[in-house]
């Protein structure tokens, strides 16, 4: 978002200081992309704070959401100090600018989207590497078909995964 608020100064600037037709397109560039973040002018160089109210689903969200916090705004920040959170209602509650929130909600979405893709790309491999570690194959290997084959980078993701699990074996119980 550092990105996307820095080009903004610049059009904003280039908008006013260049030349005619420069000057036009820079504007025009400028209020379409302060369109698409649901920002104006005035926001560019404002530092009023107001609460906003972030949702999350679960205490690893809300670890995310903390985590994204202190990278924008920083851990002795004042957004940060008063920053709180409702476990019941499960809302985090900060008080912060407009550039600040709009930088905080996209970076927040964007790691919240990429730990649950993660979370269930290893929960998969977790479960194959479980299976493997344990031997818990088809008693008929003939039988057996593998409707989704493995590549080999997923071979060795899923041996790695598979090295961490505990070594235990499972002793049938001696009937009488």
């Amino acid at each position: 978002m550092d990105k996307i608020i820095d080009k903004l100064k610049k059009l904003l600037a280039l908008a006013e200081r260049g030349e005619a037709g420069e000057a036009r397109n820079a504007r025009r560039i400028l209020e379409t992309e302060l369109r698409k973040h649901g920002l104006t002018l005035e926001d560019l160089s404002s530092e009023v704070r107001k609460e906003r109210i972030f949702p999350y689903k679960d205490t690893d969200e809300r670890a995310i959401f903390i985590q994204v916090l202190v990278n924008v705004c920083g851990s002795k920040s004042e957004a940060f100090k008063s920053a709180g959170y409702n476990t019941k209602r499960k809302r985090l509650y900060v008080d912060l600018t407009d550039l600040e929130y709009v930088e905080i909600l996209e970076k927040f979405e964007f790691f919240r989207r990429q730990y649950n893709k993660e979370k269930k790309r290893l929960l998969n491999d977790l479960a194959v590497a479980f299976l493997s570690k344990h031997r818990l194959y088809d008693k008929d290997p003939n039988e057996a078909k593998d409707s989704n084959p493995l590549s080999p980078e997923d071979i060795r993701r899923i041996l790695k995964l598979g090295e961490t699990l505990d070594d235990v074996h499972f002793y049938k119980a001696l009937s009488q």
